[in-house]
């Protein structure tokens, strides 16, 4: 019996993975490519230029929220003209951060219309 052998012994089967490593696609851009697409580099300006854009425009909601603040206090009513503009000042706050985390490849604003404030949609 010493001389059979070992019927639980696994024997290679065609299933089994192989060792050798598996080679990446040819259709993958290498690094030195990236680096030289203009594209990229196009979409890092625009992702510069917007993160300006967005500073200013949050810096001007937080002076509409204080001012419409000041206008609730004071006079005791809200102003509708501000409304609707921080209306549409966040949508478009909305699309800058879109195209900046890269949700979104459309540019926002002033590459497209300025957007409506969810309200004047309503309204509509």
């Amino acid at each position: 019996m010493a001389d059979q052998p070992d019927e639980n012994a696994k024997e290679p089967t065609e299933n089994q993975p192989t060792s050798e490593p598996e080679t990446e696609s040819s259709e993958e851009p290498t690094l030195s490519e990236n680096m030289r697409a203009g594209d990229t580099w196009m979409r890092g300006f625009y992702v510069l230029l917007f993160l300006i854009i967005f500073g200013l425009a949050k810096t001007l909601l937080i002076a509409m929220v204080i001012f419409q603040f000041l206008s609730t206090l004071f006079v005791h009513r809200t102003n509708r003209r501000l409304v609707t503009f921080a209306g549409s000042l966040c949508a478009f706050i909305y699309e800058v951060a879109s195209y900046l985390s890269y949700a979104s490849d459309e540019r926002p604003f002033p590459f497209k219309e300025w957007p409506k404030s969810a309200n004047a949609k309503q309204e509509a």
